[in-house]
């Protein structure tokens, strides 16, 4: 997620990808929105989970879980790099203002926010960015996204978990009561919540979120973000990450169906994999729009989504606010199955894109990217 000034010229595929992970996290985010925070990660979060929901859930975590937030991890990155003529005084204003936002989000709103954690990260990236070369941001990119897998894994492995995984009927039942009360009790659960992440930022997903911003200051640096490969490139690129990335991901979701979704075998070593799996594959997903590019980019559709990627964090907060209205204001939180909560999700993006173009029609900028935050 990154701004491009409006007298700089725009790279119409990175609206794109914005605006495809905007509605592609939203896949995921609709169950940390609607149902108990456990039913993220664990696919038999209760007794009574049904088939239809365990697949949606297996559907998602090898298409869609951690893909389309490491593709804004690696924009996030690239946005240093394009605006690194701005100084880094600049820069660093710029992510305070995103802290701000991102605390507020958070702790008014949803517990789930990204944009707190990406602005403290991105603190720690711009140093990097700033003091490396192109060389070195792959290499220390790399050693620092496989650091972070291995603290989180000895940290998971040794840490007794079981009251997170296999948690008690009335944990579920205060976090409903909370989420659909509000009041004061809703905002202290949200301000630990949001001071849990930020524990987590260090001891799990922060390395990650660094490496990939790196990363996608160096894929900046080197054109490959600006579409100056050729198209056969881009192609080939995506037809071997995408297969074999799938494939090795299936491989892991037969383990753990046969292992019973245990916490050791989905929750640390299922988990693990996909990490490892998620750079590579995001590469093929990026490739794929870069490589068909010609064929798709005056397809009306794609005009729609660019509208909403060139206002992505105003399409992120909206979604916010969409999702907490129906879930916790109007008290159908944990009342759907996840099969149950997509069919949410086409009303939700209808919004986004009609908002995105009304806007867009009187303004350069989302009203939020106005400020150049993002």
């Amino acid at each position: 997620m990154f701004v491009i000034k409006a007298r700089r010229q725009r790279i119409e595929q990175i609206d794109l990808l914005r605006a495809s992970a905007i509605f592609a996290i939203l896949l995921v985010n609709i169950f940390a929105f609607a149902l108990p925070e456990l039913a993220y990660v664990n696919p038999v979060y209760i007794a009574s989970t049904t088939a239809g929901d365990i697949w949606c859930w297996v559907f998602l975590n090898i298409f869609v879980q951690g893909k389309f937030l490491a593709i804004f991890s690696l924009l996030f990155g690239a946005s240093f790099e394009f605006l690194s003529k701005q100084g880094l005084y600049w820069n660093q204003i710029r992510l305070f203002v995103l802290a701000i936002i991102g605390l507020l989000h958070g702790i008014g709103l949803w517990d789930g926010d990204i944009l707190l954690p990406y602005a403290l990260t991105g603190l720690l990236a711009i140093k990097f960015i700033h003091f490396n070369n192109t060389r070195q941001l792959y290499y220390k990119s790399i050693v620092i996204y496989l650091s972070g897998l291995i603290i989180f894994g000895s940290f998971s492995y040794f840490t007794d978990v079981s009251s997170f995984w296999y948690p008690a009927e009335n944990d579920f039942t205060n976090e409903i009561n909370i989420k659909i009360a509000g009041g004061w009790k809703a905002f202290l659960y949200r301000a630990e919540s949001v001071a849990q992440r930020l524990i987590m930022l260090v001891i799990d997903y922060g390395w990650q979120l660094l490496a990939l911003m790196m990363a996608g200051a160096a894929l900046l640096r080197i054109g490959w973000l600006t579409g100056n490969f050729s198209l056969f490139h881009y192609r080939y690129v995506a037809y071997w990450t995408i297969p074999l990335t799938i494939f090795i991901q299936l491989c892991s979701i037969a383990i753990q169906y046969y292992y019973d979704w245990s916490y050791i075998v989905t929750g640390l070593l299922g988990f693990i994999i996909n990490q490892i799996i998620i750079p590579v594959q995001v590469i093929g997903y990026i490739a794929i729009i870069y490589g068909f590019w010609p064929q798709i980019k005056n397809i009306f559709i794609i005009k729609w989504l660019q509208s909403v990627g060139r206002m992505a964090l105003t399409s992120y907060l909206l979604q916010t606010l969409i999702c907490t209205t129906i879930f916790y204001r109007f008290g159908f939180f944990a009342q759907f199955g996840r099969l149950a909560l997509l069919s949410f999700l086409p009303l939700i993006w209808f919004i986004n894109i009609i908002f995105a173009i009304s806007w867009l029609k009187y303004f350069k900028q989302g009203p939020i990217e106005g400020y150049g935050v993002i």
